[in-house]
């Protein structure tokens, strides 16, 4: 009975150690990312638009949308 209790001890121990090693794993992955914020422009009928709705997009040669 009492090897039984270790074992037991043993594996909740190893399994709590786990739970907490990925608990900070997510913690300081979520610290350490952080996203680049892009200015983002919206084009109207007054910056030269036909129409404010845009139904296709298009990539030109150098990349730019």
């Amino acid at each position: 009975m009492k090897m039984l209790s270790g074992t037991f001890r043993k594996r909740f121990s190893y399994r709590r150690s786990v739970l907490f090693g990925c608990v900070a794993f997510i913690f300081l992955s979520t610290l350490i990312a952080e996203a680049e914020r892009l200015p983002i422009k919206t084009y109207t009928v007054a910056d030269g638009l036909l129409r404010d709705n845009v139904f296709k997009i298009k990539q030109d040669s150098r990349g730019f949308l």
